[in-house]
């Protein structure tokens, strides 16, 4: 049997390095691995058919392959494994997802930087995609600073962009679209064909000895997904002492 590749897809304004050293250290400990990266702006239909595409190339068609996705990445992960999942030559066994927002974002990691995109977004964007903005805001709060940095930049200099970057994000509000991506992967699921985890950050933040706030970058599933899905917490606590 070939060696499984391992293809890693960064999140939204990320990059090979944005998910810290990991896919540096995947590519000390593995030989095969591929790093993917793609523009995180436009429809995201287009870039899940990039993504597509890239897995059904011939130099690793009947490869064992396992997708790895960042925020975002996770997404487009999903989307392309189901895509490609009718034909016999690409051979996807799992997808693994990092914080990966298939239910949107939490509302309790809004930032400073919501009041910046509000009326930015609501002047071009409608009702429902004024998510957007929020979105952002969640990013820059929760991310590495390589991807702060990287936002800070947009938003001083592409202001007049924010359409093309909200038509990729728009899965995030899709209700119908997040149902119809774990309908096709629960059918996966059922006939053995693909392995499905998604493991994301669980923050607490501490002020005293009993007070814990939970928080996390992606809304929880609901039940009935939860149960049937693989989702696993990865907690963590911020301690911040009280001021004299």
């Amino acid at each position: 049997m070939s060696a499984p590749l391992l293809y890693f897809v960064h999140g939204f304004l990320g990059s090979p390095k944005s998910l810290y050293k990991f896919p540096a250290d995947l590519k000390k400990a593995l030989r095969k691995r591929k790093l993917y990266s793609y523009e995180t702006h436009d429809e995201y239909a287009a870039q899940v058919s990039g993504l597509t595409e890239a897995l059904s190339r011939v130099e690793w068609r009947g490869r064992p392959v396992i997708i790895i996705g960042h925020s975002m990445g996770g997404l487009l992960a999903v989307d392309a494994a189901v895509n490609v999942a009718a034909d016999p030559a690409v051979n996807v066994k799992a997808v693994l997802a990092f914080d990966s927002p298939f239910f949107g974002v939490r509302e309790d990691v809004f930032g400073k930087k919501t009041l910046f995109f509000l009326p930015l977004a609501s002047s071009i964007l409608s009702s429902k995609q004024i998510t957007f903005a929020i979105v952002v805001a969640a990013l820059v709060n929760l991310s590495n600073e390589e991807i702060k940095q990287k936002v800070d930049r947009w938003v001083s200099k592409q202001r007049d962009n924010v359409a093309e970057y909200a038509q990729f994000l728009r899965p995030l509000w899709n209700i119908e679209e997040m149902t119809e991506r774990f309908d096709a992967l629960g059918k996966l699921k059922e006939e053995q064909k693909l392995v499905f985890k998604c493991i994301y950050a669980a923050r607490f933040t501490t002020s005293s000895a009993t007070s814990d706030s939970p928080g996390s970058f992606i809304t929880h599933p609901a039940p009935e997904i939860n149960s049937l899905f693989d989702f696993k917490p990865i907690r963590f606590t911020v301690q911040f002492k009280k001021r004299l």
